[in-house]
């Protein structure tokens, strides 16, 4: 058993500049704001018992070395043997020496046709609960598309969860599929609140993975300074994952980019979260959007981008891009990225009282259509 260097990683995001909730500061797990998805709510976590963070907004997660390569004070990217190396020589930041413990490694993710196939499987054997019906109707989609996208409700109830994985399991290896792990020699789902499951696909339509809309966000206790409990709400949108010590046989997923519409397209349409980027596709008549789960989750964005070889991007991040400058640092690293790979780019912008795109595209349409109305109405009189 040898031993390895731990950098702490309080002292790491401080160093970084992220920006942390003070009254948090001596809980077990740190409050702070994920520089990865520029969310507003501090829904990044800092855990002083494993020295780990974990953003339950994007679903970023890391220790101080990949945190410090994505965000040290010199603004430069770097690999993680640089981080660590750069760290060595940070005076502000705490090292410990610990021992090397030996954990049974995660399952490898399983390959995107395999997910592919397990998921639609998967979703196959769920049902869409008429209030979840209703929501997406409401965001302006219609029977059809909700039947083609798959969205279906998340089983809450334990039997009828369980049940399923039963099936599934009888048909497919479930080592490598995040959202399931085993316990009991059961395969089980994770999760126990009632939401819709979003598939997130690529350019083929494939599932590379399921994010969870939830009803009500989940609420979480936390301790303050001062040793006070306090409920705190989390993120409403999470990744159907398995990574963790919790999860035994359970398998992490990476933040993928969601991909929808006419993919021959050659003017692209860039926004935050794949359920936004159906409705605004929809909304738009098909047109090509890729969704990004956060802005600052931009890992395979040149791959995504340069598989669909667009002349136009049109960036169209949601309107606390105007207030919010975690956003718009992250804007400008979208464009920087994007920029040389088409030959226009452009930044859309809508009135400030609709915050997506997707909530601009419904107001247009029901203004059209109440305005049409009106002129209908004038002529029979």
């Amino acid at each position: 058993m040898g031993a390895y260097i731990n950098f702490d990683l309080l002292d790491t995001a401080m160093l970084c500049g992220i920006d942390i909730k003070r009254n948090t500061l001596f809980a077990e797990e740190v409050e702070a704001r994920c520089p990865y998805c520029c969310d507003r709510r501090y829904r990044m976590y800092l855990s002083r018992l494993t020295n780990m963070f974990y953003c339950h907004n994007c679903g970023s997660g890391g220790n101080a070395v990949t945190l410090y390569a994505d965000f040290n004070p010199r603004g430069l990217r770097l690999n993680n043997y640089e981080s660590f190396k750069a760290l060595l020589n940070e005076p502000s930041v705490k090292r410990y020496d610990l021992p090397q413990i030996t954990e049974k490694p995660e399952p490898p993710i399983r390959a995107l046709e395999e997910r592919s196939e397990i998921y639609s499987e998967f979703l196959g054997l769920l049902r869409l609960e008429k209030e979840h019906l209703a929501n997406l109707l409401k965001r302006g989609l219609d029977s059809a598309k909700i039947e083609g996208n798959m969205y279906k409700s998340f089983p809450t109830d334990k039997a009828e969860r369980q049940w399923i994985c039963d099936i599934l399991s009888s048909r497919f290896d479930l080592h490598g599929m995040p959202g399931f792990y085993r316990a009991d020699r059961r395969w089980k789902a994770v999760g126990q609140k009632s939401g819709i499951l979003i598939p997130v696909r690529n350019k083929d339509g494939l599932i590379q993975g399921l994010q969870i809309r939830f009803d009500t966000p989940p609420v979480k206790q936390v301790t303050n300074a001062f040793g006070d409990k306090t409920e705190k709400k989390d993120g409403r949108f999470r990744w159907f994952s398995t990574a963790g010590r919790g999860f035994p046989d359970g398998t992490g997923i990476t933040s993928y980019i969601h991909v929808t519409g006419d993919v021959t397209s050659d003017t692209l349409y860039l926004t935050e979260g794949g359920l936004k980027a159906d409705v605004a596709s929809h909304l738009s008549g098909g047109r090509l959007f890729i969704g990004l789960t956060g802005v600052q989750n931009v890992r395979y964005l040149k791959e995504v981008v340069t598989s669909l070889h667009p002349k136009r991007i049109v960036e169209c991040v949601d309107m606390d891009i105007r207030t919010n400058p975690q956003v718009q640092k992250a804007q400008s690293k979208i464009q920087a990225i994007c920029t040389p790979l088409c030959e226009e780019y452009k930044r859309f912008f809508w009135p400030a009282d609709q915050k997506g795109v997707d909530d601009y595209l419904l107001f247009r349409k029901l203004k059209k259509e109440h305005e049409k109305k009106i002129k209908e109405e004038n002529k029979n009189v």
